[in-house]
């Protein structure tokens, strides 16, 4: 898609809304916006790509090049400090910034059945143990509500076999914010541009599966006006899961 071709879609789907919304959206609204992550994402791919010439241009230049205009020669140069602080930031900006609170609302419209890839098939014993255990099961139940759940740093949240499908792409964003933030201290200079740009395109093939199972098993129709966003207002983090 040419950059006047995607600004355009752009405009078209702020007309159907897509702001972030403490109450449950239509489910066009959460799928517009899962596209805007994905476009956000790929342009911070590509920042991390270096073209022909040598030159990197930052994620604003990036955002408005396609994929074959750059040189698929492998660049394995330090990144300045400067660019891998402005990448960092636009984790967190715009709708990268809001993808567990667009999630949350997306996944209310898959069946209850669907989880994660990586989760695990059968519930974990303690879980199966006599009902007194029942105080030490609820602890140790991650709050996937929550996208900075702090048991998740010591427990396995990525495959509890209640996470549901989103959590692969969080997981994967994290993993890429905390290695934005390793890259940073003290001007590392063994993580390389190469080594991010990997796990940042890692983040984006997991948002593309994601997507694609938003696309096929997510029924529309369904109205809960009860229903309050838990993420509303609250970003997600470099901690838990």
């Amino acid at each position: 898609m040419s950059p006047r071709a995607m600004m355009n879609a752009e405009a078209d789907e702020e007309k159907e809304g897509g702001n972030p919304s403490e109450t449950l959206q239509p489910l066009q609204t959460y799928k517009n916006r899962l596209r805007r992550v994905e476009r956000e994402l790929s342009a911070i791919v590509s920042s991390l790509r270096d073209d022909a010439e040598g030159t990197t241009g930052g994620i604003e230049e990036a955002a408005a090049v396609t994929e074959d205009e750059f040189d698929l020669r492998q660049f394995s140069g330090v990144v300045s400090k400067a660019d891998l602080d402005a990448i960092r930031k636009a984790l967190h900006e715009n709708e990268l910034g809001n993808f567990w609170e667009i999630a949350l609302g997306a996944n209310r419209y898959l069946n209850g059945g669907i989880k994660s890839d990586f989760a695990r098939g059968e519930e974990d014993l303690w879980k199966l143990a006599p009902k007194k255990s029942e105080a030490i099961s609820n602890f140790l139940t991650p709050d996937f509500n929550n996208a900075d759940d702090k048991l998740c740093l010591i427990y396995s949240c990525v495959n509890d076999p209640s996470a549901p499908p989103s959590i692969d792409v969080l997981y994967a964003l994290k993993l890429f914010d905390e290695g934005l933030k390793e890259a940073s201290k003290k001007g590392k200079k063994n993580v390389t541009r190469d080594g991010l740009r990997e796990v940042a395109k890692d983040a984006l093939e997991k948002l593309l599966t994601y997507e694609r199972l938003i696309e096929r098993e997510a029924e529309d129709g369904k109205s809960d006006a009860s229903w309050k966003n838990p993420a509303f207002g609250k970003g997600w983090h470099g901690t838990g899961i």
